[in-house]
């Protein structure tokens, strides 16, 4: 009977720890894909994500993406990105400021709303507004989508994304996605392709890698890019 006992505490403490990660709420980042998901920061919750891209074939340039994300109340948070291009001697920056709305949550459909404001130096340059939602799907595998109008100088381009994600767990994700987006180191909007996977290093830090193909003449030919993302705040 002692046996028994040491046996079975034995395994709950090699078992809680885990039991004590998966309960945790699962940080959820917006990159490294093209399809912004509708999940909002909780009030009081602050993530930065932050990457390098390096894209080749016609136009060869690197890039670096940082964006900041506040939850000012539930469902609703507040966003300053910070994108730099560089291409051969030429490098660009710029701010963006944005905000996320989710305004449904469930197991099957979650959907939210981004507006979001390119700056320049001289002053706004673009503005885009999406609906996004995400449709869970059996065996582990979830749709999201992301679509809407973003206007410039040079009119109205209409930009969006589907991803087919498989996510076992907490631990890791991988996905595949076709998107019809607006380049970082340009104004151009065309199509592309990508595959990527998260990793959860812990808690709240994930790592991600990317891997893009271009399938329009307005994007590079192929990218690379790969970040972190990192929460802090009370949850």
């Amino acid at each position: 009977m002692k046996n028994s006992t040491a046996s079975l505490l034995a395994a709950l403490a090699l078992v809680w720890p885990l039991m004590a990660i998966s309960a945790e709420a699962a940080i959820v980042p917006d990159r490294p894909s093209l399809s912004t998901g509708p999940e909002a920061l909780d009030a009081g919750i602050l993530q930065l994500e932050v990457g390098s891209r390096f894209a080749g074939g016609r136009a060869p340039a690197a890039g670096f993406e940082a964006v900041q994300r506040f939850g000012l109340i539930p469902g609703l948070e507040f966003r300053v990105g910070a994108p730099l291009s560089v291409s051969g001697t030429t490098a660009t920056s710029g701010m963006s400021l944005g905000a996320k709305a989710q305004f449904l949550e469930g197991y099957l459909l979650s959907l939210g709303a981004l507006g979001n404001v390119d700056m320049s130096p001289q002053g706004p340059s673009s503005t885009q507004a999406a609906l996004l939602g995400t449709l869970g799907l059996p065996a582990n595998l979830s749709l999201t989508f992301n679509a809407g109008p973003s206007w410039s100088a040079s009119g109205v381009e209409w930009t969006g994304a589907l991803l087919l994600g498989y996510d076992p767990g907490d631990l890791w994700q991988v996905f595949g996605e076709i998107a019809r987006y607006q380049d970082p180191a340009g104004s151009a909007v065309g199509w592309g392709a990508d595959a990527g996977l998260s990793v959860r290093v812990t808690e709240d830090v994930i790592w991600d890698l990317a891997i893009l193909k271009g399938l329009s003449p307005e994007v590079p030919d192929w990218a690379v890019t790969s970040g972190f993302a990192l929460r802090w705040g009370s949850r």
